[in-house]
């Protein structure tokens, strides 16, 4: 029995990594029919991969659009919010944070969740 731990590597605009666990699966090479992932490993596999894509680029974007695009000024943050994104590989739970714009233009709120999902 082996133990197979697959990860995905983050690297950012500056060059810094991080590495996130995505799963962990338990193989045998005992039987012809152990060999490789099963459907139900690859579509968890995929899912998972998929889910973790859609939150950094959702990180990401929020974090891009965190300053008010007219005045620069940092946005405050109102609280988080989940939404769920539909793919082809399955519905995925999205976190983001919701902001206000600047003060002077109204209390309108800014939603990075709705507008690019």
């Amino acid at each position: 029995m082996m133990q197979l731990t697959l990860q995905i590597v983050i690297t950012d605009e500056s060059g810094s990594s991080r590495t996130e666990e995505l799963m962990t699966i338990q193989k045998s090479g005992e039987t012809r029919n152990d060999i490789g992932l099963s459907v139900s490993e690859s579509k968890l596999l995929l899912n998972t991969v998929q889910q973790s894509v859609v939150q950094l680029q959702a990180d990401e974007y929020t974090q891009h659009h965190i300053r008010c695009p007219h005045c620069l000024a940092a946005r405050r943050i109102k609280g988080k919010q989940k939404i769920r994104y539909r793919t082809l590989f399955g519905v995925i739970p999205v976190s983001y944070k919701d902001s206000q714009f600047a003060q002077r233009l109204g209390r309108r709120l800014f939603s990075p969740g709705t507008e690019i999902y």
